[in-house]
């Protein structure tokens, strides 16, 4: 589900692409990328993050340029996987940045699944 002005709407492409498409731009969605299933596989002392396989929202912000990337409306698979890998480095990067000030240990690494 993804939130909207203060309610949610479903994820499917075709509803999350509908608030993108409006005219006059300030629209923007949140996904939970790995949603209730990352949720339901959360246990203590483990950081998995569903998203090694999630690239839907890659080629909805290249489509709609919600986030700061080259727009591009028909991506090739690999700018898709290009930019899915940049995505996964960064958010790799900030845990690392931030893991100890949360208590996690330094040897602790994110897992994409």
């Amino acid at each position: 589900m993804i939130r909207q002005s203060h309610c949610l709407i479903p994820s499917d492409k075709e509803s999350a692409s509908y608030p993108l498409r409006k005219r006059g731009g300030g629209n923007a969605v949140v996904i939970a990328v790995g949603g209730a299933p990352e949720a339901l596989d959360a246990h203590p002392g483990t950081y998995n993050v569903l998203l090694a396989q999630k690239k839907g929202f890659i080629k909805m912000a290249m489509v709609h340029g919600p986030i700061q990337v080259q727009r591009n409306e028909k991506p090739a698979a690999e700018e898709l996987d290009a930019l899915h890998q940049l995505y996964m480095d960064e958010l790799n990067k900030l845990f690392d940045e931030h893991k100890e000030n949360y208590g996690v240990d330094k040897d602790t690494h994110l897992h994409f699944v």
